[in-house]
């Protein structure tokens, strides 16, 4: 019960965000829509059209029109699979996937700065690398992780300026926002599944034999080979796989020991003997039934990281799109104003639940105490006399209390002078309170010495600090009759 509550509040929270992949080839384009609500994504439409001859060419593209009328029939005709696809209004967050033609990458390895100065040397690095100005790049890099925790590891990618900006006025004209634009084997990243450890992985197409190194799931290095399917194709393969094989040992310090090829040239007997020849554990990767071969790229677009703490590399500069950062943080404000909203309702309708169940409650039990209540006057009633009588005994045993310290400290006082008294022969016969610190004392005695003698050593005492003794009472040498004051 309790799980398809959760499951039903997990629906109308988690954000959904719809993802248009697109791969763009010489020949075709083709498209995958997917919708995702946390980590899970789902395929919900396709498509994919042909290109006519030259529209592009070697990834560039020669006729704008024709390419923008081919991208709107394709979203028409996802539209069909998709409906709500029309009621998005721009919303859709498109992934660009180029043709590796006029990408260029390179993998550095550079001395352990601070993040400024590594800014700065890697920019300087790519100034000197490019084949082409600085300033006519669109560039991204990402960290590499290497053994060497003294150096630090750079992928970067770049892309001609005016290439790319051909596809993003072809799509801001058909008010499509591009957010990410990635090559070919990095939305094949989303494909692989070889763990932690690295590997090559090579795509051979149409544009030739693509080489890249993963490492912990993550692209580290990346190669094009142009190859024409008449030449050595495993030649070609051999040399690159042992030339990328030393590059990671001697420069990444990375061990490779396995090789993924998706071959969509239709090669595989001619990559029969690669394994023996490269002494590397070679398999072909097919793409999953259910995904036409030529979607495979479009679909690893469609499911590139979205939010996610690593970064990613994308080639569409933060002033021309912001697509993708801002979709985020609209989808992430909805996400928290939803579960505000749930939380809210469910505070409100525990609230007031409790509200009327305590009201109906009081109301019940005030109408079952009119009877008691009733009973209980008659008989505090009745008991009145007795708390009364109560209330003066507690009076009392209140001054009781109160003096009982008193009481005490003048019978230890009294005990003292009584045996003092039969000590010297004294006979006492009364005690009397005069005021604070003082009372009178009568006795009888023997002998006037036995008078004096007691008088010395009751003012000898830290109790007592003088008996006062009327001289005309100690005139007798016998028998004698003392009415003493005694101050403590």
């Amino acid at each position: 019960m309790f799980s398809k509550f959760f499951r039903l509040i997990s629906k109308i929270v988690l954000p959904k965000i719809v993802v248009v992949g697109l791969d763009i080839q010489d020949r075709h384009i083709g498209a995958v829509v997917t919708t995702r609500r946390g980590g899970k994504f789902t395929k919900v439409a396709s498509n994919i059209i042909e290109l006519p001859d030259e529209a592009i060419e070697d990834g560039e593209i020669r006729a704008p029109k024709v390419i923008l009328e081919t991208v709107k029939n394709l979203l028409s005709g996802i539209e069909k699979d998709f409906p709500l696809f029309k009621k998005l209004d721009n919303e859709p967050i498109f992934v660009l996937s180029v043709p590796p033609n006029h990408i260029y990458t390179e993998t550095m390895v550079l001395p352990l700065m601070n993040e400024a100065d590594l800014h700065e040397a890697v920019r300087l690095k790519i100034e000197t690398s490019l084949p082409w100005p600085l300033g006519d790049t669109y560039f991204d890099w990402v960290r590499v992780p290497l053994k060497d925790h003294n150096r630090a590891g750079i992928f970067m990618a770049a892309i001609q300026k005016n290439i790319l900006d051909d596809y993003l006025k072809i799509f801001a004209e058909g008010g499509w926002l591009v957010s990410a634009c990635e090559f070919h084997l990095l939305s094949l990243a989303a494909f692989i599944h070889g763990g932690d450890e690295p590997f090559i992985f090579i795509l051979i197409d149409e544009d030739g034999a693509e080489f890249a190194i993963f490492n912990y799931g993550k692209i580290i290095s990346h190669y094009l080979q142009r190859v024409r399917i008449k030449e050595d194709i495993a030649g070609i393969l051999n040399e690159k796989i042992k030339h990328l094989t030393a590059f990671a040992e001697g420069n990444l310090g990375v061990s490779l020991q396995k090789v993924y090829i998706l071959d969509r040239a239709n090669l595989e007997s001619t990559l029969a003997n690669l394994e023996d020849e490269t002494k590397m554990s070679v398999g072909l990767v097919a793409p999953p039934s259910q995904i036409d071969e030529r979607l495979f790229i479009a679909n690893g677009a469609s499911q590139r990281e979205y939010g996610g703490e690593e970064k990613t590399l994308n080639l569409v500069p933060p002033e021309s799109s912001g697509r993708y950062n801002e979709n985020l943080f609209l989808k992430t404000l909805n996400l928290w104003t939803n579960i505000l909203i749930i939380f809210s309702l469910t505070f409100i309708i525990a609230f007031f639940s409790i509200l009327a169940f305590t009201k109906t409650q009081t109301t019940s039990l005030l109408k079952t105490s009119i009877p008691l209540r009733a009973s209980l006057d008659q008989q505090f009633n009745q008991a009145q006399p007795l708390l009364n009588e109560a209330s003066k005994f507690n009076v009392l045993a209140g001054i009781l209390r109160d003096n009982m310290p008193v009481r005490s400290l003048f019978g230890e006082k009294f005990r003292i002078l009584q045996n003092e008294a039969n000590l010297t022969g004294l006979t006492l016969s009364r005690l009397s309170y005069v005021k604070a610190g003082e009372f009178n004392v009568s006795f009888s005695a023997p002998t006037r010495t036995s008078v004096l003698y007691f008088k010395e050593k009751i003012e000898k005492t830290e109790i007592f600090s003088e008996v006062i003794i009327p001289s005309n009472q100690l005139t007798p040498e016998k028998n004698l009759s003392i009415n003493a004051t005694i101050k403590i």
